[in-house]
């Protein structure tokens, strides 16, 4: 999709994620079936899009498991399709809405496999061209006709997200911050190594 701001082009959100390598790389898949499967992302998205801004109920079988899905976790659909943009960049957000009274910002995808790294960049610059709060990000799932579930995606910070931008405007490729292991990842490697030390013993103790 192609956004314009006045006289200037902006580059969409996906376009800017592919150029500095954030997205997935799908260049192992025959153009058949990526054109399939964009196909059926199109449907599907059509449809949401019609239930949630228009009430209009559909034939195909993930939109009645997106119904199922909003009773049993609680999901209030408000709005779709919201375009969203600064000078800059531009995107499209699939869903807003609140789930058990907090409100969400979301997106709907349709590949097998969930790349959530992508999807959380992706949701994570919607929300910062929206300027407004949200309290969570969720990714509606649709790995097949049978399946739809709601993941909450953990949001990529503000700084990050500037520093993106910030390489795109002096074009240079962002480079991904390198993680560092949290106190609590420590903790954790800590007790497990603690707990392998005490099996040892008692694997040599048995052996005794």
């Amino acid at each position: 999709m192609e956004y314009e701001g006045g006289e200037k082009q902006l580059i969409s959100v996906t376009a800017l994620l592919r150029k500095h390598n954030l997205s997935h790389n799908y260049a192992g898949i025959s153009p058949e079936i990526l054109k399939a499967k964009a196909e059926r992302g199109a449907v599907i998205h059509e449809e949401l899009e019609q239930y949630i801004n228009n009430g209009e109920i559909g034939f195909i079988s993930e939109l009645e498991e997106f119904i199922k899905l909003c009773q049993t976790e609680k999901i209030e659909p408000q709005k779709s399709e919201i375009m969203v943009h600064n000078e800059e960049i531009a995107g499209t957000i699939d869903i807003v809405g609140s789930i058990n009274g907090v409100r969400f910002l979301g997106d709907f995808k349709t590949t097998v496999t969930l790349h959530t790294e992508a999807v959380a960049w992706q949701l994570s610059l919607y929300a910062y061209l929206s300027n407004e709060k949200f309290d969570k990000l969720l990714c509606i799932h649709f790995p097949n006709a049978e399946i739809c579930k709601v993941v909450e995606i953990k949001p990529i910070t503000t700084e990050e997200i500037e520093k993106l931008l910030e390489c795109e405007r002096n074009g240079e490729i962002y480079q991904k911050k390198t993680l560092a292991l949290d106190v609590i990842d420590c903790e954790k490697i800590m007790t497990i190594q603690k707990e392998l030390k005490g099996l040892d013993e008692r694997k040599k103790s048995l052996k005794k």
